[in-house]
């Protein structure tokens, strides 16, 4: 399996529990939901980490290009990353 292939993997199991979150919300199911999104925002977060740590700095490497998408892509991350540390049940 490839670096690309596991964490596009990854990325569907984000998806996956992401919209197991937004089932339980639908359904009012509040405790459940409150669950599953913890797990959504471990997921993620660890996800994120795993791109700035392995799949950027190879992609950069193969490519040459340092200052192109993965600059963007890590802009986005971080943006998404802090809120998620930062946000607090209301």
């Amino acid at each position: 399996m490839t670096i690309t292939q596991y964490l596009t993997e990854e990325h569907r199991k984000c998806d996956s529990v992401y919209a197991d979150v937004e089932k339980a919300v639908s359904e009012e199911e509040w405790e459940r939901a409150e669950k599953l999104f913890k797990e959504f925002k471990e997921k993620t977060l660890l996800h994120f980490q795993k791109e700035e740590d392995i799949l950027f700095p190879e992609f950069e490497q193969r490519t040459g290009i340092v200052m192109g998408p993965t600059q963007v892509m890590r802009m986005g991350t971080i943006k998404q990353g802090n809120f998620w540390k930062e946000w607090k049940k209301p």
